[in-house]
């Protein structure tokens, strides 16, 4: 199984659980994982066989930034949740950032993997 990878897509949403958080829109940072066949897909040399990582940023983003979250642990999960489903992924790893909101750290960030790699 080989990984496809999209680093560090900026998304804002309104999340947080303070007053002020719920006021605004904060920038996010995703990093995503899929799995997928290269050797299948590069054999065909066509985006109808593999997967089309401009689609998923696009409906990833439009996702998020249509709904609201408290918390990122939420929002992980629905979003791994969303893209599971409608990309009909077997596994992803999805890291969410949310920078500089706590003082001396330049950031606070949850990483989920759902699915599986293996395959049968």
């Amino acid at each position: 199984m080989d990984i496809l990878s999209i680093e560090q897509l900026k998304i804002t949403t309104t999340i947080g659980v303070l007053d002020w958080e719920r006021q605004i829109k904060q920038m996010l940072y995703f990093d995503l994982d899929f799995a997928v066949d290269a050797a299948s897909v590069a054999s065909v040399d066509s985006i109808e066989n593999g997967l089309d990582y401009a689609k998923v940023s696009t409906a990833l983003q439009e996702f998020v930034e249509q709904n609201k979250f408290f918390l990122i642990e939420t929002l992980a999960e629905k979003a791994a949740a969303f893209l599971l489903s409608t990309f009909k992924l077997t596994w992803l790893r999805l890291k969410l950032t949310k920078p500089w909101i706590i003082h001396n750290a330049k950031n606070v960030a949850i990483t989920i993997e759902r699915g599986s790699l293996v395959t049968t």
